[in-house]
């Protein structure tokens, strides 16, 4: 395998990110992720995959500066380098016990929505109350730089192409209120493609819908990245980047180039797709990949009841491995002594004392 060269022309670059919520009435903090590091190139989809409650959403949001200051980042740096962009560069770090880092959203003002986009649940209390889906999408192309003439083109490609075109003139016409859920759920995606950014950050694209609405969605995401479907993009412009998050280990084929696995708010492991199923993963990621199996690829994997114990509670993070307690092969060691992710020169890496 050759070695992965991908991290020297990294789109984005994430250093030891951490994030916590400092709740009063126990006088402690909630730790959403810690000392989480990775990359994302152009051209390239990275898959961030874990049960609920892992952390992976409240990462999400703040590569975009969407935590609220209350759940901030206070560890750790992002950097980006954007087509078309002056880079950006972000630290954060204790100061007194207060957290101090730099305005991050006001930071990425001038890139947010045109480089930078976003694909949220909870699509209709996300989408915008107050304007028409046609409104909307117009806006988002316009912001995005897309020429005025083209904008009824591209609108027309993106509703027909999540099935609503018999409807359009309808659903353009409608505020979010008027929608079905999976019609909400459709133009979210819809806005978040018509953003063109640079790179996408989906959150659970595919939850909540049929098989038959997955696969539709899951095959408009892979036109989306080949620059079928969307905006039209310059050629001196990379084709986009992705963080595809899910709960769904199964989806990763096919659609990314990597996979990140997170639990309890670390990552536990990063692998390229062709090797999934194919090399000594972490016990959590075949646990995962079992699950999906036996599930048929079709079932929600919202928990892990199979696995004794529970995930660890992020007031008190365990300071040695955070799966030891549901691990089969956790031994001593792994209750005293906290793995270390290592990525090698061929971008995968487990943190796990048995599977080095």
């Amino acid at each position: 395998m050759t070695p992965d060269n991908s991290a020297n022309k990294a789109l984005l670059r994430a250093n030891g990110l951490s994030a916590s919520v400092y709740n009063r009435n126990r006088g402690r903090e909630f730790h959403f992720f810690r000392n989480v590091s990775f990359h994302i190139a152009p051209d390239e989809v990275v898959g961030l995959v874990g049960e609920s409650g892992s952390g992976k959403t409240r990462l999400g949001l703040s590569l975009l500066g969407l935590l609220r200051e209350g759940p901030g980042l206070y560890a750790g740096s992002l950097s980006y380098r954007l087509s078309d962009a002056e880079p950006l560069d972000f630290s954060f770090q204790h100061n007194g016990g207060k957290r101090r880092g730099e305005p991050l959203r006001k930071g990425r003002a001038p890139v947010l929505g045109k480089r930078i986009g976003l694909v949220m649940q909870g699509a209709k209390s996300a989408l915008n109350p107050y304007q028409t889906i046609g409104t909307q999408l117009k806006d988002t192309l316009a912001l995005a730089g897309c020429p005025g003439t083209q904008i009824p083109v591209v609108m027309e490609q993106l509703l027909s192409a999540f099935s609503l075109a018999s409807r359009s003139a309808s659903i353009a016409h409608r505020y979010p209120f008027a929608l079905s859920g999976g019609q909400a759920h459709r133009v979210m995606i819809a806005l978040g493609f018509a953003m063109g950014p640079d790179l996408l950050v989906a959150d659970e694209p595919t939850t909540g819908v049929d098989s038959p609405i997955q696969a539709l969605i899951l095959q408009h995401f892979k036109a989306f990245r080949k620059g079928t479907l969307g905006p039209p993009r310059h050629a001196s412009r990379p084709k986009p980047s992705m963080l595809f998050i899910t709960h769904q280990i199964d989806l990763m084929k096919g659609l990314t180039d990597r996979v990140m696995v997170m639990y309890a708010g670390e990552l536990l492991e990063v692998f390229h797709t062709s090797q999934l199923g194919q090399r000594p993963h972490h016990p959590y990621t075949e646990r995962l990949m079992e699950i999906a199996n036996e599930a048929g690829g079709r079932a929600a994997v919202h928990s892990i009841p199979q696995i004794p114990g529970r995930m660890p509670v992020m007031y008190d993070p365990p300071e040695a491995c955070v799966f030891a307690d549901r691990c089969s092969l956790a031994n001593e060691r792994c209750r005293k002594e906290k793995p270390e992710l290592v990525v090698d020169p061929q971008g995968q890496g487990v943190a796990c004392h048995e599977r080095h």
